[in-house]
């Protein structure tokens, strides 16, 4: 689909305006780019495996021939990833970074390199990161910064980062979502020009992928049943893409679709939830990390 009725309604300029998108290689992160792409976007895709960004890559180009696509290798999963990512992307001059890349229910146990619970060390801890890595250069350059929530975050309740490992896969991702929305709310206490975003449900590789711990017949099943009743990942984008582009961002609300319970459409502005105001979580998690550092070395 076009989306010509959609587009046509914003006003925006992204001729050669450079943007970086995480896990840009496949979903929701490559249907953006292919939305942005077809406004002359310059695309620097940060993904975990470069042979998939390769493919990715191509994929674009087949589409759009002329396009401007920069790829780096970016493993949220990876402080040492992350930290050398963070040195080269400190080399662009960013108009927006959309913070897309993220996991749901991984293998059971499976643990980041840095040996910390896998999905909220990815969804959260390692996106921390590498924005509090960047923080004073996307402030000098302004750069827009699309943090990408959930439509589960509404349920899920805050919890201490030492109770992290005692709840279910399905709970500890809720509560990643929950946690970027704190993120949030202290990036602009930074003076970032932060925005809030979810795209609704709709169906990508995210439950079906190789590392998913999803059974196989689940995860077919759940594909299935998302893509005939959620409308497609393609349109899901919008939200971000309307996060990216819009001006005047009222940084009290967020973008999501219209719809029905806000599970799928176009995307509109929505009143952020007050739960979602949390400011402490950084200083939190910053202890959380030293501590959790000081018994590895206390075990060795």
């Amino acid at each position: 689909m076009t989306y010509d009725s959609f587009f046509n309604k914003q006003h925006f300029d992204l001729k050669d305006k450079t943007i970086l998108i995480t896990g840009a290689n496949s979903g929701l992160g490559f249907e953006l780019m292919l939305h942005l792409l077809r406004f002359d976007a310059r695309i620097v895709m940060a993904c975990r495996s470069l042979k998939r960004a390769i493919e990715a890559k191509d994929r674009a180009l087949s589409i759009f021939k002329n396009a401007k696509i920069e790829m780096i290798e970016y493993d949220q999963a990876s402080f040492a990833s992350i930290d050398e990512a963070s040195k080269v992307i400190k080399n662009y001059d960013l108009f927006a970074l959309v913070a897309n890349a993220g996991i749901y229910y991984p293998k059971k146990d499976y643990k980041t390199q840095d040996d910390l619970e896998l999905t909220i060390g990815t969804n959260y801890i390692g996106l921390d990161r590498l924005l509090y890595n960047l923080k004073d250069d996307l402030k000098r350059q302004n750069t827009r910064v699309i943090l990408v929530t959930s439509l589960v975050a509404r349920f899920s309740k805050m919890h201490e980062f030492e109770m992290i490992e005692s709840l279910s896969r399905n709970r500890r991702y809720a509560l990643s979502k929950l946690y970027i929305n704190g993120l949030y709310h202290e990036l602009i206490e930074e003076g970032l020009d932060c925005r809030l975003c979810h795209p609704g449900v709709c169906s990508t590789n995210i439950i079906s992928n190789k590392d998913s711990g999803l059974p196989h017949i689940i995860s077919r099943l759940g594909h299935r049943f998302l893509t005939i009743f959620t409308h497609k990942a393609s349109k899901a984008a919008l939200s971000e893409f309307l996060a990216v582009i819009i001006n005047d961002y009222d940084q009290t609300q967020m973008i999501v679709p219209r719809g029905l319970f806000a599970i799928s459409g176009y995307p509109c502005l929505k009143k952020i939830p007050l739960k979602y105001c949390r400011t402490d979580l950084h200083r939190k998690l910053q202890e959380y990390l030293k501590e959790k550092e000081k018994s590895n070395v206390r075990s060795q």
